[in-house]
């Protein structure tokens, strides 16, 4: 859900709204499965879910309003809590019961993509804890319908876990930049490998219903590629300096350090990837014409930062948090 940009000025108040203007377009509706019609009950309730479908078998949707099978972060597919908000969705990536057995989300798009744009793909995923398998890999697909034999149906985007490094406590990022052909209107996720490639790793007997691996999703997003690069810049006439990117606790920024002090007032924005504001704390000043905020509070993931000083020069970036 696209929510309003929160701006912290430091030094000179800026007027109008230049910056607003590029706030990221989310092209997946509902990307963090928060608006949903009743509060799922069973595993059974994706139909809640808006706009999501579930494309193949019976994918679940999990909400912290949800009981029994459906509530968060207990259900029936294990412990997680939100990588963000108040619910996520979760699909079988791999099964023991027959081969090459998956369940697909699919989502249609807000808008068609552009031929030959970039597009930055991004959501969350956490392996089931309570399957009695585990397995390596999720993966994106765009507007092709996929179907069995999956091994035909390679992902455009891909997340590979090693066998060694699978965590079900942790949520692993899938990201990437995507060049659309035009017109791409669906998004689906699956495990488009086949099972000789997909890595299942047997955790012993947890329940003897659940043979089978899977994935917890949340967070999922299409982004227009407007900044290419870990700190790359979109420049206007202004030089920019930001610091230290990856960041874990403080971030840094320099604008203009030729310029006089008065020329120092500077507004920051901040969102993550499905476009929603981040609240910003002021951090201890390192010196004229550096700005420091306090990102400890962040969570882990890649941010857009835009600055502006008060001739309403701007710059934009990427900010990792670790």
């Amino acid at each position: 859900m696209l929510r309003g940009w929160l701006l912290l000025v430091f030094g000179l108040a800026m007027t109008g709204g230049a910056m607003a203007q590029n706030t990221p377009v989310n092209l997946v509706p509902n990307g963090d499965f928060e608006e949903h019609d009743y509060c799922p009950t069973s595993a059974s309730s994706f139909s809640s879910c808006h706009n999501w479908l579930s494309y193949v078998g019976s994918t679940n949707y999990f909400h912290k309003c949800g009981t029994g099978e459906g509530g968060v972060p207990i259900n029936f597919a294990g412990y997680q809590i939100p990588h963000s908000d108040s619910a996520y969705a979760g699909l079988a990536t791999y099964t023991a019961v027959f081969s090459e057995g998956r369940e697909v989300l699919a989502v249609e798009l807000v808008n068609p993509m552009g031929g030959g744009i970039k597009y930055q793909v991004s959501l969350w995923a956490s392996p089931m804890d309570a399957y009695n398998y585990i397995s390596c890999c999720l993966g994106v697909r765009f507007t092709h319908p996929p179907g069995p034999p999956f091994i035909q149906n390679a992902s455009d985007i891909e997340l590979v876990i090693a066998e060694n490094e699978i965590d079900t406590s942790q949520w692993y990022h899938l990201e990437g930049v995507y060049t659309a052909q035009g017109g791409e209107d669906k998004i689906y996720i699956a495990n488009f490998r086949p099972d000789s490639e997909s890595n299942p790793v047997y955790q012993g007997e947890i329940t003897a219903d659940y043979n089978s691996a899977g994935f917890y999703i949340d967070d999922v997003s299409v982004i227009e590629d407007t900044v290419t690069g870990i700190g790359e810049l979109e420049k206007d006439g202004t030089e920019v300096s930001i610091y230290p990117n990856p960041c874990t606790n403080v971030l840094n920024i320099r604008l203009q350090d030729s310029s006089p002090p008065q020329a120092d007032g500077m507004t920051i924005e901040v969102t993550d990837m499905l476009g929603r504001s981040i609240p910003l704390s002021k951090g201890v000043p390192e010196g004229r014409g550096i700005h420091t905020i306090d990102t400890s509070t962040w969570p882990s993931g890649i941010y857009l930062l835009r600055a502006a000083n008060a001739q309403g020069l701007r710059s934009v970036v990427k900010v990792v948090k670790e």
